[in-house]
């Protein structure tokens, strides 16, 4: 983790170090790995890399084409206060998992990171502008949708409902849609704010499937009992007995069909947001949502294809004991 002199530093030089960046392109690889520094274990690169950075959703790049009315400083200035929030979410996830083990500096550089935050979106909205009439909602569904969710679901194994997943997936995601709402503000297009948030609730419903399905491992040894692990370790109590062999565990989650099952729901929700987006001819986003959605089924089909396969030689390799068996005298 990043010590606090240094974190602090970096965030008062955030300003002046994007301005130094005159493509936008290279500016969303900088403030991807500006944000990487702030998170534990995480090792970056030695030089910016070609493609899309790693935060590129959360980054107003990603659709700024949706809104020619903005200006390019304007939006290079809602970068910086999304790469604050993106920040700010990385340290304050990492407090609420488990209060009892960050210590002090990532309390702080939180606290500083949603301050840099704020300062970097009154610099940009004024304070009786529209923005702040949809934000401060968003951000107290955000606060409590983290609170919720850890009291209802960390060390607590229980019955956890689709409805209740989606809802918790798109309040905990609500802070970025600083980022669209950012753009819809500055692009002078507030008649279409409705429908672009509710598109990226599903777009980011995804983006919480796909972090559930990658770290489902880590997250049942941090007994943080996401949706995916209730369903497919069928929990039904909070006193059900658990699987303690790991072998147990990765066949029972593998094999239940409830991450091939996620992938298509994942799909189904990108597919919806496309929907929305296109209502308001938001093609960029609209484009975004169309390629997650190919991502996602594709991951599907390739996951039932290698548990196809062993299932396959599993039976091959059967059929092949049984077959010496009876060749013995």
């Amino acid at each position: 983790m990043i010590d606090l002199k240094h974190g602090l530093a970096l965030l008062e030089q955030l300003p002046a170090q994007a301005a130094t960046f005159l493509e936008d392109e290279a500016l969303s690889h900088y403030l991807s790995n500006f944000a990487l520094r702030f998170s534990p274990d995480v090792e970056l690169p030695k030089s910016l890399p070609v493609g899309q950075p790693d935060f590129w959703l959360f980054l107003p790049f990603a659709t700024v084409r949706d809104f020619p009315g903005c200006a390019p400083q304007r939006v290079r200035q809602l970068a910086i206060a999304s790469v604050c929030m993106i920040v700010y979410n990385l340290l304050f996830d990492t407090v609420v998992d488990d209060p009892g083990k960050p210590d002090i500096t990532t309390q702080v550089l939180a606290e500083a990171a949603l301050a840099k935050l704020h300062e970097q979106l009154y610099a940009l909205f004024p304070p009786l502008s529209p923005f702040w009439n949809y934000y401060r909602p968003l951000y107290h569904r955000f606060l409590s949708a983290m609170i919720e969710e850890r009291t209802a679901h960390k060390g607590r194994p229980q019955p956890y409902t689709y409805a209740d997943y989606i809802r918790l997936s798109q309040e905990k995601m609500t802070m970025v849609l600083l980022n669209p709402l950012g753009l819809a503000v500055l692009g002078d297009s507030l008649e279409s704010i409705p429908v672009l948030l509710a598109a990226w609730h599903e777009l980011n419903v995804a983006v919480v499937m796909l972090d559930d399905i990658k770290d489902w491992e880590e997250d049942y040894h941090e007994a943080n009992f996401t949706y995916l692990l209730t369903q497919a370790l069928n929990i039904t109590s909070p006193d059900q007995p658990l699987p303690k062999d790991e072998s147990a565990l990765i066949t029972q989650v593998v094999f239940s069909g409830v991450i091939e099952s996620l992938y298509r729901q994942g799909a189904r929700h990108l597919d919806l947001a496309a929907t929305l987006a296109q209502e308001i001819g938001a093609e960029a986003l609209v484009g975004l949502a169309n390629e997650r959605a190919i991502m996602f089924r594709k991951f599907g089909r390739q996951l039932f294809q290698r548990k196809l396969t062993a299932w396959r030689q599993s039976v091959t390799n059967l059929s092949h004991l049984i077959e010496k068996k009876e060749e013995l005298p």
